[in-house]
């Protein structure tokens, strides 16, 4: 395909701020985790995908498969918004947990997920209806005719 760019596991953005690698770094709603140190306005990698330890608000109680968000101080957690008044202020998705972390406890293992259009539960990168927890990802069809996951 003539079109296709790159896999979308990483992808080297310019640095908003320093960054230190295994940090999340939010760029609108694309979020990802630093793949190494980073003065401000050079080009980290961002890694899009895979499983990270990652610092949470240490009051959260998460369980597994619980969807996760990054709020403003770049902490995972279960909050979809800040609770600002009177607009509330939410926080970017991230993807979900797969390890409990209790209250008090100060990481969590999450999986990067793309984000999902909370309206109609579809997946914004790939526009076709799926459950909100589906462990499936977008599907693409293979030169042979079948369909990969």
């Amino acid at each position: 395909m003539k079109n296709h760019v790159q896999p979308g596991n990483t992808n080297t953005v310019p640095s908003p701020d320093d960054v230190q690698g295994g940090e999340i770094v939010t760029m609108g709603e694309l979020v990802g985790v630093a793949a190494g140190d980073a003065a401000t306005g050079e080009d980290p990698d961002l890694l899009l995908a895979g499983v990270f330890d990652l610092p949470k608000v240490g009051t959260d109680a998460i369980v597994i498969g619980a969807p996760v968000y990054v709020d403003a101080n770049g902490l995972v957690t279960v909050e979809e918004d800040g609770g600002d008044t009177p607009t509330p202020n939410p926080h970017a998705f991230l993807g979900h947990a797969v390890t409990a972390a209790p209250n008090p406890s100060g990481s969590v293992n999450v999986r990067l997920k793309p984000k999902f259009d909370s309206k109609s539960r579809k997946m914004a990168s790939c526009g076709f209806s799926i459950p909100y927890f589906s462990m499936s990802y977008c599907t693409e069809r293979s030169r042979s005719g079948g369909f990969l996951l």
